[in-house]
């Protein structure tokens, strides 16, 4: 009885192969269609997202519903930033720095003079109740920057550091990587785009 009993099992394993691979087959055929279905909603959902963010830095420059940012990658001293252009001679740049928590993704709106429309922190992982005041939900920090440019503002530090700008208590990091990443994103505008700030 055992050796028909382990030859019935054996006759029947290509028939389970089969059976497993049509499953395979066939659930590998639904998460293609899901994917395909789902990845456009995704991506439009990002663009809204980037639309509206764009909007906030700069509320001068309307947007179309239509609008589909477009941006130019480059690099500058050893950083890689994306470059948007809108007309009116604005721009958006946008890129990293690092703060307490790791990095932070900066978006700075600014005009053909490179004087800062606005600046909002994309992504970041700061200590929530002290770093995440970089959040404009949480506090109107990040408005200190409108209107500053390389060249009305000096000393891009917090004053803690000698600088202009107020940092959070209990809190240096954070607002001191904000403030770094901010003016090397304006030197990079500056570098890769020639912006004559000798304009103003």
């Amino acid at each position: 009885m055992r050796l028909e009993s382990l030859f019935s099992h054996r006759d029947a394993l290509p028939n389970q192969a089969l059976v497993l691979g049509a499953a395979m087959g066939v659930a590998t055929a639904l998460l293609l269609g899901l994917s395909q279905h789902v990845t456009p909603i995704i991506d439009a959902l990002k663009t809204q997202e980037q639309r509206e963010t764009i909007s906030e830095v700069l509320p001068l420059v309307t947007l179309s519903e239509e609008f589909r940012p477009q941006s130019r990658r480059f690099e500058f001293d050893g950083v890689a930033y994306d470059l948007f252009s809108f007309e009116g001679g604005y721009w958006v740049v946008t890129g990293q720095t690092i703060g307490y928590g790791g990095k932070m993704d900066l978006m700075v709106g600014t005009d053909s003079q490179g004087v800062i429309q606005g600046v909002r922190v994309l992504q970041h992982s700061e200590t929530p109740g002290l770093g995440d005041k970089i959040e404009l939900s949480k506090s109107d920090w990040i408005l200190s920057f409108n209107q500053r440019s390389l060249m009305n503002t000096e000393r891009w530090k917090v004053k803690k550091e000698g600088g202009e700008f107020d940092q959070f208590s209990g809190a240096t990091i954070t607002p001191r990587a904000v403030v770094n990443g901010v003016h090397h994103m304006l030197q990079a505008l500056e570098y890769e785009e020639g912006v004559n700030h000798d304009k103003l």
